[in-house]
């Protein structure tokens, strides 16, 4: 792990404006500096740069951060990636963090891997006798290429206990703890060292920029008394079943991934589709699918067509699957398969024509829990109707786009005969029954609201007091975030997003005495989070005089140009309209459900006092 220290010297060490202008033409414009946005198709330049808070900010696609952010985004590359690609163009050394793995471990485990690699790989050419025959029948049943065997580096692990230990020991200089570590062998009870992998075929597990990280492995002799048809390298601290796509070091070169991706179960359907000519798909190695893989496989596409098969583990992996993708934001379709077959097996039998056709008839989130349903006779009454509504909110709640959720919401509305506000309430639920699922992201309970049954198109937008809120974070004084950090009750809040920024930005000021941008930044992991800072952040946007004439006066960018804010009184101001707008919601509920009128009076007159500067 990088120490947040180094990562915030090597964001202050790379200038965002020169980091940019290596990848796209900047010019300067006033304080700032303006860019054609490489995120979307730009033909008049709307990225801003701001060389004084170091963040880029475009207003047509509004994607936004800092220069570790800028970088991730363009190279398509993860958080760690980006920070060693700026540590090395600063000329900054690395040193990880103590109680972690020293980077000079990390290497050596990749050298022993690569090293079993070759060795599983060369056996695999030079078995010989009844052994040989045996293993080529396999291969040659599984119809498995000669250059696949080397593209994917396929091996074989003899059937003796200690092969591979004595070969490394003989040929290498690692030690037995070290081939423990890589997970290439195991210890007995008595202390004696043994071969993980024992007679079976050998998959290489790549990670995306090509380096062997762990082994597959697939039984091949009756008599192999380990269970499982396949197993795995146990998790080492370069191999996290949960975090690695099989595959996708060679699907990420495929020229249609950026169309969409094929993600299977195993390592021979995947084998199948490569050589089939479906170069665009990947393997989730018999683990179930994680929202980490597909964080790995969104930086190529966003498009993802899950293959399961038909029977009852394949039906239950799919769901789970469907989940998961639309968690992470991918637009997600499903095949299943006919009973009994794979996408290894359609391949050998039917052929890519016909695999092709499972393709073009895949099924939408709608079709998908349709077919399963009436499949199951499930879909006709009013209580499978009901059912099958609370299954499709089940799914549509994990979805992080909003405007994609309403898509779905008024789908519904249109396949059913049901009210708006009974969906909404349902809808709600959903929510709320997911959010148990969840393990919270910080150890702050937040209280819940109390205002439940507001339409989550209202719930989840953000309010102009809450980016007036982050704006005082960003640019206010002392004074007015002590006010803030003093006034401030959590419940106000009604975007998640803002929540979560707050509750850093109150942490940073906490312990630190001040708000740091740059910091912040680097802290926030969630892209829609760091659009909004972004947002906020940035200095002004270019306009002319004329349009400044016609700017909304009480308009964050407005409060952005402005240069003699009183920062205390608008973190006053900001927070009377935030117990105001709380008590006009709680007027609101009391009167639909038929509530006490004194109480509803007793409110008013506390909104009065606020109004009138007493509370």
């Amino acid at each position: 792990m990088i120490p947040s220290e180094k990562i915030n010297e090597i964001s202050q060490a790379n200038d965002i404006v020169d980091v940019i202008a290596s990848y796209v033409a900047v010019k300067k414009r006033g304080k700032s500096f303006l860019a054609l946005c490489p995120f979307h198709p730009d033909k008049n330049p709307s990225m801003t740069i701001s060389p004084e808070k170091q963040v880029y900010h475009c207003f047509s696609c509004k994607a936004g951060g800092n220069v570790i952010s800028f970088v991730m985004d363009y190279e398509k590359i993860s958080f760690i990636e980006a920070v060693e690609k700026l540590a090395e163009r600063a000329g900054i050394k690395i040193e990880r963090s103590r109680g972690n793995t020293p980077k000079e471990d990390i290497s050596k485990l990749y050298e022993i891997n690569k090293t079993a690699a070759q060795y599983f790989h060369n056996n695999l050419a030079n078995i010989s006798g009844g052994e040989k025959e045996f293993i080529n029948s396999y291969i040659a049943k599984r119809g498995i290429k000669k250059n696949s065997l080397t593209k994917f580096g396929l091996g074989y692990a003899e059937k003796g206990w200690n092969n591979l230990l004595a070969w490394f020991k003989d040929n290498t200089d690692f030690s037995e703890a070290e081939l423990l570590k890589a997970g290439l062998i195991k210890s007995s009870d008595k202390g004696h060292y043994y071969d993980t992998f024992r007679g079976r075929l050998i998959f290489p597990i790549f990670n995306v920029t090509g380096k062997v990280i762990g082994f597959g492995a697939r039984k091949l002799y009756e008599d192999d008394e380990i269970e499982g048809k396949y197993i795995n390298t146990q998790e080492t601290n370069i191999y996290y079943k949960g975090k690695n796509l099989y595959g996708l070091n060679f699907a990420k070169e495929s020229k249609i991934i950026t169309e969409y991706a094929i993600l299977v179960e195993g390592y021979m359907d995947l084998l199948s589709l490569h050589q089939a000519g479906f170069d665009n798909t990947v393997a989730s190695s018999g683990t179930a699918l994680t929202v980490d893989q597909l964080r790995l496989l969104i930086r190529y596409t966003n498009n993802l067509i899950l293959i399961f098969d038909s029977d009852n583990a394949g039906i239950k992996a799919a769901k789970a699957g469907l989940k998961t993708a639309l968690e992470a934001g991918m637009s997600v379709s499903v095949v299943i398969l006919p009973e009994g077959e794979d996408p290894d097996s359609v391949i050998r039998t039917k052929g890519p024509e016909e695999f092709q056709k499972y393709l073009d008839n895949k099924m939408s989130l709608f079709q998908f829990t349709a077919f399963l349903n009436q499949k199951e006779g499930k879909y006709d009454t009013p209580e499978d109707k009901t059912a099958h509504i609370r299954e499709l909110l089940d799914y549509i709640v994990r979805i992080p786009d909003r405007l994609k959720q309403n898509f779905y919401f008024n789908e519904i509305l249109n396949e059913f005969a049901i009210g708006r506000k009974i969906l909404e309430k349902e809808y709600l639920i959903a929510k709320k029954s997911l959010s148990k699922e969840k393990i919270p992201k910080s150890s702050v309970v937040l209280p819940e609201k109390k205002n439940t049954l507001k339409s989550e198109i209202e719930t989840e937008k953000i309010l102009r007091e809450e980016m007036n809120l982050l704006e005082i974070f960003i640019r206010g004084n002392e004074d007015a975030i002590w006010y803030i950090e003093n006034n401030l009750e959590i419940r106000f809040l009604q975007n998640q997003n803002i929540r979560n920024l707050v509750e850093l930005f109150l942490d940073e000021f906490i312990n630190e005495g001040m708000v740091d941008l740059g910091k912040m930044l680097n802290r926030v992991e969630n892209e829609e989070e760091r659009k909004i800072l972004a947002e906020i952040a940035m200095p002004e946007k270019f306009i002319t005089e004329d349009e400044e004439e016609e700017l909304d006066k009480k308009s964050v960018i407005y409060l952005a140009q402005s240069k003699s804010i009183d920062y205390l009184k608008f973190a006053k101001d900001v927070i009377k309209k935030f117990k105001i707008k709380f008590l006009n919601g709680e007027i609101k509920e009391l009167i639909n459900n038929g509530g006490n009128l004194a109480e509803v009076h007793k409110l008013k007159k506390q909104i009065l006092k606020i109004q009138e500067g007493e509370d």
